[in-house]
């Protein structure tokens, strides 16, 4: 068998979905007799990174390599990454497609970026030679872990508590592991802080949080991607007094548990920074009754409405 000129990767899932088969095809069309295409697949979670891709079409002979991965369940984004082995050329680009286009066409666009790039270093046949042919190996080649998905996010929020004091304004920073499409977790601190009118004082509460995300639906372009989110909270609450009779602020204090959930919406803004904005609901396991004097005069409440707007740092 001659050795092919394109070495591509997918992941075995994608052996032969429409998107696949038009890919393939379109590749062919571009490079006609010039070149012969192999398709090698994955099974694993994680895709082969740069060095296995070398390594592999150095074995095979291939003049180039190429990896296509469809970042989301939907598959309305792929990133391609293809090098040519004799030299530095390289091609990395993000493709977006609507929900609305054929999936054999969105295939299709891919195999005309790799073929395209490919053209220069395919090996020209003679004349009588066979048109480019696909062939796809029983046994799936071996991946190397790469790093799982993070995201770094900052971010302003305001609450309002329900029936008493606990909201405010203030923000927060988190941190989120996205293993796979659909779910995540996330973890991180917020902090809000408002004045207490009726208590002659200021009131701060700091939520320490540890969730999970699930998508319900991936952005696209101008399309917000949407999400539930689910905390668990271990929640600082103070109360500082301040009043001209006595000499230093009183402050009060207490750690509580507490729960929260919000829906989230996120724009994609580049490949690796998007913003978001969500809306939920917290909840403390427990009420606390201010007093002043020996007198209530006001209760933090248990329950606050969130509103959030960050950016969020993918990597």
């Amino acid at each position: 068998m001659l050795a092919p000129s394109i070495l591509l990767f997918m992941a075995a899932a994608e052996a032969s979905t429409p998107s696949t088969v038009g890919l393939l095809a379109a590749v062919t069309e571009v490079l006609a007799s010039d070149g012969q295409i192999q398709v090698r697949s994955w099974s694993e979670a994680s895709p082969p990174d740069d060095a296995t891709l070398m390594a592999a079409a150095r074995d095979a002979s291939a003049r180039v390599v190429a990896r296509v991965i469809w970042t989301d369940a939907d598959h309305t984004q792929a990133a391609i990454h293809a090098r040519v082995i004799t030299s530095t050329d390289s091609l990395d680009r993000i493709i977006t497609f609507a929900q609305s286009d054929d999936q054999r066409e969105r295939g299709r666009a891919l195999g005309l970026i790799i073929g395209s790039f490919a053209l220069p270093a395919a090996t020209v046949q003679p004349s009588d030679a066979p048109r480019a042919s696909v062939t796809i190996p029983a046994s799936p080649v071996t991946a190397v872990s790469t790093p799982p998905h993070w995201a770094l996010e900052g971010f302003t929020m305001g609450g309002w508590a329900l029936d008493g004091v606990g909201g405010g304004l203030g923000g927060g920073l988190g941190l989120r592991w996205s293993p796979e499409t659909r779910w995540g977790l996330r973890t991180g601190v917020r902090a809000r802080t408002a004045s207490v009118s009726t208590a002659q004082g200021s009131f701060l509460t700091v939520g320490f949080f540890m969730g999970a995300v699930y998508a319900l639906a991936t952005g696209s372009g101008v399309r917000p991607g949407l999400a539930l989110r689910g905390d668990i909270l271990v929640i600082y609450e103070g109360l500082t007094h301040f009043s001209a009779d006595d000499p230093e602020p009183v402050s009060r204090r207490r750690f509580l548990p507490g729960a929260c959930g919000a829906i989230e919406s996120e724009w994609r803004l580049a490949p690796a920074t998007s913003v978001f904005l969500a809306a939920g609901m917290e909840a403390a396991f427990g009420r606390t009754t201010v007093l002043l004097r020996g007198l209530p005069v006001t209760d933090i409440a248990p329950l606050r409405v969130l509103l959030e707007a960050g950016l969020r740092a993918h990597f």
